[in-house]
Order: structure tokens, then C-alpha cells, then sequence
């Protein structure tokens, strides 16, 4: 059964309309709800919901009245146990030279490129 926080934005005005900021007050909570999960073993996974038309249809969907939208909902759940055996996604690091060049200019009017 799905549980859900009603988090008020601090940049909701007293019209329940949003202002400019709103996104960043809602994403330092989900941050700390995802941290919390995570220290009591748990997974979790942020959905944001951006065009308005698609906050409007998830916040009719869960029945919340105005001025309350709905912008993320987070999945918690318990991870599945790491699979035996070798992963089909190769692991590791390349080696930084493998990566990253670096070029020194030997005069101040030698080209990059040439």
C-alpha cells in the first residue's frame, strides 16, 4: 500500500501558487528522505514529473485538492540481492591517461590543432 508525504514548498506563496525556487525546496526534502531510506536499508528512486499537465493528471490520480500538486514521488523498496556470478556490464576504471590529455602550448601563438 503506497504511503504519501504532503510536503508544502517553501516557494508556494499564500495562493498556492508556485514561484520561482519551488523545485529546489522539494528537492532538498526528497534528498533527505532518500538518505534517510538508505541508512535503514532501503532503495529508492526519485520520479519527477514535469510538464504541468503531467503534475495536474498524478495529483487528480491520487485525489489531492488545491492547492497540493504532486512534482516527485519517490520508490523505497528493499534491493535484491547482488547476483552470483560475472556481470554483463563490464566494471572497473580505465586508466586516467586512457581518459583524459593534457596539452602544454610550447609558445603563446602555437595552435591547439596544427
Amino acid at each position: 500500500m503506497p504511503f504519501t508525504w504532503k510536503i508544502r514548498s517553501f516557494g508556494v506563496d499564500e495562493a498556492g501558487l508556485g514561484v520561482a525556487g519551488e523545485g529546489f525546496g522539494g528537492g532538498c526534502v526528497a534528498q533527505r528522505i532518500m538518505l534517510a531510506a538508505h541508512l535503514l536499508g532501503l532503495g529508492s528512486c526519485p520520479v519527477t514529473f514535469f510538464w504541468a499537465e503531467n503534475a495536474e493528471r498524478v495529483t487528480a490520480i491520487v485525489g489531492y485538492p488545491h492547492p497540493w500538486q504532486v512534482r516527485t514521488v519517490i520508490a523505497l523498496g528493499y534491493p535484491a540481492r547482488t547476483p552470483t556470478g560475472l556481470p554483463a556490464i563490464p566494471t572497473g576504471r580505465h586508466p586516467l591517461n586512457a581518459l583524459w590529455t593534457f596539452w602544454r602550448r610550447s609558445s603563446p601563438r602555437a595552435a591547439p590543432f596544427g
